[in-house]
């Protein structure tokens, strides 16, 4: 990586990718923190830039910079290709759920932003919808649950369907 300029600019960018998935599988968060910093000005292709900005996010997020990460989270979902979309937004839903204390975001935020990103994966959306309902149902938010499987109800599948109807016979 550190002669990057006497390589192309696709084994250099491969190269990138894979030093942050090895320094992600040993632990080494702020390896990762720092070497983006250091490369955030290079110019990668779309692609690489934007997974680069989620290995930095999921190393943020083991260092407890949840803010910080779910910024970067949604960055990627609102900008990113299509192809880091959907990854994005469940990095971002699970960070908006687990720390809401310091996200200051209800994780229906997320997916909200998403709708009309992911307007090509309807379903999905739905089934985030449902799974944020339940979450809603699991700590007794009974009319958020009922708003959020309200919002599920567009696009489910006949076994989401069947699962919000159980949810919200049970409310």
């Amino acid at each position: 990586l550190a002669n990057g300029s006497k390589y192309s600019q696709s084994e250099y960018e491969k190269s990138l990718l894979n030093f942050f998935e090895v320094c992600y599988l040993n632990n080494e968060f702020l390896k990762i923190e720092n070497y983006f910093d250091l490369i955030s000005n290079e110019n990668f292709s779309a692609e690489t830039k934007f997974k680069a900005i989620l290995y930095n996010a999921d190393a943020k997020a083991q260092l407890g910079k949840y803010s910080s990460a779910y910024k970067d989270y949604c960055y990627v979902l609102a900008d990113g290709p299509d192809t880091l979309a959907t990854l994005s937004m469940k990095k971002a839903y699970f960070i908006s759920s687990e720390h809401y204390n310091e996200i200051k975001e209800e994780p229906g935020a997320v997916i909200k932003k998403a709708e009309k990103r992911l307007s090509n994966y309807p379903e999905l959306v739905s089934e985030f919808w449902v799974r944020l309902a339940i979450d809603a149902f699991e700590i007794k938010d009974y009319k958020k649950s009922l708003d959020y499987f309200k919002n599920s109800e567009k696009d489910s599948s006949v076994n989401l369907q069947i699962i919000s109807d159980l949810y919200k016979t049970e409310i």
